[in-house]
């Protein structure tokens, strides 16, 4: 049944429904993470360090949640929204980090010199 539903890309859950292992998959593939991985990170380098960060919080909160250090009637709605906000904060601090790391446009080190 799961791979009949894979194929027609249908998403076999409801948001109210509890988190559960076979609903990751699907969750992943809504948000772009899994395409955006499969791409490769030469493809797009920020972009698959946040979907691969991601995917690791989410694998990582239902880990937690097997573990019984999150509540078991966490519902994929609010993984999806959780997972959304690290998304973003992630990306934003990704951003931020590279502005400060930023090589100014009149430095020597543009030119290729080395002090």
């Amino acid at each position: 049944m799961v791979t009949r539903i894979e194929k027609e890309n249908q998403c076999p859950y409801q948001a109210n429904d509890p988190v559960r292992p076979e609903y990751i998959s699907f969750l992943l593939h809504e948000k772009g993470i899994l395409q955006t991985l499969k791409k490769g990170f030469n493809q797009n380098p920020q972009g698959w360090l946040s979907a691969n960060a991601t995917k690791d919080y989410i694998d990582q909160f239902y880990d937690d949640i097997a573990k019984g250090e999150i509540r078991a009637d966490t519902t994929m709605s609010e993984l999806d929204e959780l997972s959304a906000t690290f998304h973003n904060g992630y990306e934003v601090a990704q951003h931020d980090i590279s502005q400060i790391l930023k090589i100014p446009d009149d430095s020597a080190l543009k030119e290729g010199h080395v002090w």
